[in-house]
C-alpha cells in the first residue's frame, strides 16, 4: 500500500475601496468594490507533480442611504 503526503500553501490577499457621497443633510450614495486574490501551490511527493495557481474575484457595491435622524439609517 502507498501513502501520498501532498502539501498546499495559500496566500490571500483582500482589499476594499469605497466613495461616498453625501448629496443633502439626510440622503447620500456609496459605491464600492472588494476583491481578493488568492495563489495556491500545490506540492506532491513526486516532483513532477506540482500545480501552481492564482485565482482573483471581485465584487461591487452600491448603496443608497436616507437618514431619519442620528441614530436611525435606511439603506
Amino acid at each position: 500500500m502507498a501513502t501520498r503526503l501532498d502539501e498546499v500553501e495559500k496566500l490571500a490577499i483582500g482589499y476594499f475601496h469605497e466613495a461616498q457621497i453625501v448629496w443633502t443633510g439626510a440622503f447620500g450614495t456609496s459605491i464600492g468594490i472588494s476583491g481578493a486574490t488568492m495563489i495556491l501551490d500545490s506540492i506532491a511527493d513526486l516532483l513532477v507533480i506540482r500545480d501552481l495557481r492564482t485565482t482573483f474575484s471581485y465584487a461591487p457595491k452600491f448603496n443608497v442611504t436616507y437618514s431619519f435622524n442620528e441614530s436611525t439609517e435606511l439603506y
